[in-house]
């Protein structure tokens, strides 16, 4: 009986296999990357006119990127994947372009390349699709990684956008994001975090000077003590992650 049931489950996969190395299966994913890939890296110096707009999206439409139904409610976001051993070493192959997909196919519709060391993955999806998925995916990604691999992964996630011809900036926000690893705590980064948290900075920076030139008008020596050392305390005890917390 069991011999039976793995030979059926053998047939199974079998089949998918076929199915996904028949010639059109392998050349609609080639377009797909090849139509991506520049994309990525060179990109347009920001919004197209329109017509030069519908062209593009006629293109993805051509490569199966974009399945022609409401394209234009669609909206954007990169993903940069690492994949790391427990002393740190760049693990990331292009057999983890599949492994990444795997996950993604679960929450919303996506391309994946290979580049330069890691995965890159364009994220497709209705506002309220990123809304209520993209923590959820990269999350899942994370704890799949160290679960399933016994290995970390470093992700860096850009701002959505609403039009495919601002992939490239995209892609340099999820670049950014993810050089963030080491310097913050976490090992997932959405560049709209940290950009809340430096404007956060900023704000408490030009406050405190304020309130010194205050004190060093008005108040007295044991009053500026007082402020100086709780100002002190307050700034080695804060991390960015609680920042980011706060602020979400």
């Amino acid at each position: 009986m069991k011999n039976k049931e793995l030979l059926k489950m053998k047939e199974k996969i079998d089949q998918k296999f076929q199915v996904f190395s028949q010639p059109g299966m392998r050349q609609e994913h080639m377009e797909k990357r090849e139509f991506l890939t520049p994309l990525l890296l060179d990109g347009f110096g920001g919004e197209l006119p329109e017509e030069e707009h519908r062209m593009l999206m006629k293109e993805a439409i051509s490569c199966g990127l974009l399945d022609g139904e409401e394209p234009e409610a669609l909206n954007y976001a990169v993903m940069v994947t690492r994949i790391l051993d427990k002393d740190g070493k760049n693990c990331t192959t292009r057999g983890s372009v599949k492994a990444i997909d795997s996950i993604l196919k679960k929450y919303t519709k996506y391309c994946s390349v290979y580049l330069q060391g890691r995965v890159v993955s364009l994220l497709l999806a209705t506002p309220r699709g990123f809304d209520k998925y993209l923590h959820i995916l990269v999350d899942d990604i994370c704890q799949s990684v160290e679960r399933i691999m016994g290995m970390d992964s470093v992700i860096g996630v850009s701002r959505v956008v609403e039009k495919l011809e601002r992939c490239h900036e995209c892609y340099l926000e999820a670049m950014s994001a993810a050089a963030n690893y080491g310097k913050e705590e976490g090992n997932i980064h959405f560049i709209s975090d940290d950009e809340r948290t430096e404007s956060f900075d900023k704000v408490m920076v030009h406050q405190t000077v304020e309130d010194i030139e205050n004190l060093l008008r008005k108040g007295r020596p044991e009053e500026i003590s007082g402020y100086l050392q709780n100002f002190l305390t307050r700034s080695y005890s804060t991390r960015s992650l609680s920042l980011r917390r706060i602020l979400s």
